[in-house]
């Protein structure tokens, strides 16, 4: 888990200085700023992980299956529903976080918030894999996952998306996470 927590972390790195060497000063400030943002609101992802795993790890040692199940399908609808709330709460407030962040583009912020979208879906599966201590599948899952975000990422610059490439590999790498970290919850 440690190796490809690193590898992840440095595939990261790589992506953060292609972009801080190929993007406009304006469009890296962008995507920093926007950065920012999301990591504000991935603020409760660390303690609805923990939720997750305490109670998959309860179930999984019972071998209380059927428990398991219920609690996965729970976990979904009621994650589907807070990120939708992000949704919705981003979209009211869309005009004031355009104005604050000086942003000359409102599609920034729905992007942003599609991010943390991907990011909330993403911590449900990785709390999972961790309570049913699948940790050598959830460090493959990260290593994709950063795998995902540098190539999109470096693409999108290249075809010209110029913010919006970053925001969309982090976009790119949750959904990537999320479907890959299926395979082993199949209960």
């Amino acid at each position: 888990v440690f190796f490809g927590s690193v590898f992840a972390n440095f595939l990261a790195f790589l992506l953060n200085l292609f972009l801080a060497r190929q993007l406009s000063y304006v469009d890296y400030g962008i995507f920093a700023s926007l950065l920012s943002v999301l990591t504000l609101a991935s603020i409760p992802a660390g303690s609805i992980s923990t939720v997750l795993v305490r109670f998959a790890t309860d179930y999984h040692s019972k071998n209380q299956l059927g428990r398991l199940q219920n609690f996965y399908k729970k976990s979904f609808k009621f994650i589907s529903l807070f990120s939708f709330l992000i949704l919705l709460l981003f979209i009211v407030f869309l005009p004031l976080i355009k104005d604050f962040l000086h942003l000359d583009n409102a599609f920034y912020v729905l992007v942003a918030v599609l991010c943390v979208v991907a990011g909330y879906i993403q911590v449900l599966n990785t709390g999972f894999l961790q309570g049913l201590t699948k940790f050598g599948y959830l460090s493959f899952a990260g290593v994709f996952s950063g795998i995902i975000k540098l190539i999109v990422g470096i693409a999108f610059v290249f075809l010209g998306f110029r913010a919006f490439s970053g925001l969309w590999a982090l976009f790119f790498m949750g959904l990537g996470g999320f479907i890959i970290t299926l395979i082993p919850l199949r209960f």
